[in-house]
């Protein structure tokens, strides 16, 4: 048979299958990169940062990295019969390849639903259904957030993403970070109890804007941010995430704070707490700094209501009013502000050439396990140094310093908290 019979034949037999009962059906490979403009704000590009401007395509962007994407077919046309919907993760590079399925359509293009859902998972390929999320992103009113537009696929489509830097963008990409460096060990050494313990977290943003950008963590599985705190203060979602890193290394399912552990209605890196807060909010700056600088960074610097923090000299410098300049060495009561028990737990974990910490070769994980040694559920009063401890002067730097792990070291931790000022308090 010649080849224009071949067509004619081909041609005949695709018209008589159209007329009878059989189901039309088309698919294809969908591929393509998804990208965020990079809006976050007090992103510092002084040296061993990880959030170095050259990171950045030219265009400003960065990729959104194992975020789950939704093609969905079901009524963008109107009613339809069912089309299993396709799931797919992009990868560290947050790029994605997918094969795809539409059972109600015999020609090109098929019109689909391309959501991205603001949710991270483990697991990686294609599937039909959203498997179980290690976090996700929430609006105010309780729903899961993603963002969808229509799309037009082909037998061979390729979709890229560039989405505006938001609040829910911002919020997935730090928290993605976090969980990177902190949790999984990308800076530093990899958690096993966190990896195990944190999953199925809930990031809330959206909230009101009372007095700026503010956050919130009251249980292990939950973060409250503000409008627009994502984007302009992503360290904030560091440090609530933090939050939750310290409440699950303490087997705490509920917030260990009150607002009688606070002096004040709110409370600044400066301010004189009570030794539970001061040390429980340097530790969640601990995680944040985990998450915002290399441990071999020379100046882990942070600018904080016109205040330049540098953690790793323990100071804080500023001109001006509303400034608050500091010297944890030198500051009556450090270990009532949360600046100095955050640069102390610095010392802890920095590698830096030439340091003269007594520190040597520990990291985030031996953070975690020290917390992990609380002893839980000590009956009182006999709580001193349990999880479990109440009190303004339980959950200390001073409880911490009784359950270091490895206790051989606990010496050099002492000469730590005497650079920064944390030698006193209730022991």
């Amino acid at each position: 048979m010649t080849r224009s019979g071949v067509i004619l034949t081909v041609l005949l037999l695709t018209v008589l299958a159209g007329a009878g009962d059989a189901v039309a059906s088309i698919g294809g490979v969908v591929d393509g990169c998804v990208r965020m403009k990079e809006t976050r704000g007090q992103l510092t590009d002084a040296a061993g940062s990880l959030h170095r401007a050259d990171k950045a395509n030219p265009d400003g962007t960065i990729p959104v990295p194992e975020v789950m994407i939704r093609f969905s077919f079901e009524g963008v046309d109107g009613p339809e019969p069912r089309v299993a919907p396709v799931y797919i993760r992009t990868d560290a590079q947050g790029c994605y390849s997918a094969t795809w399925t539409d059972a109600t359509r015999d020609m090109f293009p098929a019109r689909a639903r391309m959501t991205i859902l603001w949710s991270h998972t483990d697991v990686s390929g294609q599937r039909d259904r959203m498997p179980p999320a290690i976090f996700s992103i929430y609006g105010m009113t309780g729903q899961a957030l993603g963002t969808t537009r229509t799309v037009e696929l082909f037998a061979d489509a390729r979709i890229d993403r560039t989405i505006s830097g938001g609040d829910a963008a911002a919020s997935y990409v730090t928290a993605w970070e976090f969980f990177d460096r902190v949790v999984n060990g990308g800076n530093g050494a990899r958690s096993e109890r966190l990896v195990k313990a944190m999953r199925g977290i809930r990031i809330v943003t959206g909230l009101p804007t009372v007095s700026g950008s503010w956050g919130l963590a009251p249980t292990a599985k939950e973060v409250l941010v503000a409008a627009r705190t994502p984007v302009r203060t992503p360290w904030t979602v560091a440090h609530e995430l933090g939050h939750l890193a310290t409440w699950t290394a303490l087997g705490l399912q509920i917030a260990p704070l009150l607002p009688t552990d606070y002096v004040g209605l709110t409370w600044e890196f400066t301010t004189r707490e009570t030794e539970r807060a001061a040390f429980l909010e340097g530790m969640a700056s601990f995680f944040a700094m985990v998450w915002m600088w290399e441990r071999t960074a020379a100046a882990p610097t942070l600018y904080r209501s016109g205040t330049r923090f540098d953690f790793e000299a323990a100071t804080g410098t500023g001109e001006g009013s509303g400034t608050t300049p500091i010297t944890c060495a030198e500051v009556s009561a450090g270990w009532e502000r949360p600046f100095c028990n955050a640069a102390a737990l610095w010392d802890v974990f920095d590698a830096r050439t030439a340091d003269d910490d007594p520190m040597i070769d520990l990291t985030q994980v031996d953070v975690a396990e020290t917390l992990d040694r609380y002893p839980d559920k000590c009956p009182p009063p006999a709580s001193d140094g349990c999880a479990n401890e109440v009190g303004v002067s339980g959950l200390s730097h001073n409880d911490f310093l009784g359950n270091f792990h490895p206790p051989a070291a606990r010496r050099a931790l002492m000469s730590i908290y005497e650079a920064n000022g944390l030698a006193g308090g209730v022991p």
